[in-house]
């Protein structure tokens, strides 16, 4: 399951023999900064939300004509 979310670069010494592999992590990174970007606006709208539904509920004060 390749996603292209790590790109991997063989890396080779000048004569030839394989070093280390070169990982970029950049796709990765940008998904997981959308992923808690998203989450953090669901966060919110459920915060606003659950603080619409208390006000909603909350017993209403008697104004002065209804008493």
């Amino acid at each position: 399951m390749d996603g292209g979310l790590i790109v991997s670069e063989a890396r080779h010494r000048a004569h030839g023999g394989q070093t280390s592999n070169r990982y970029d992590l950049t796709p990765l990174v940008a998904r997981l900064e959308a992923a808690a970007k998203a989450l953090k606006a669901a966060a919110d709208q459920a915060e606003r939300d659950r603080s619409r539904a208390v006000r909603n509920s909350a017993p209403k004060k008697a104004t002065s004509k209804e008493a």
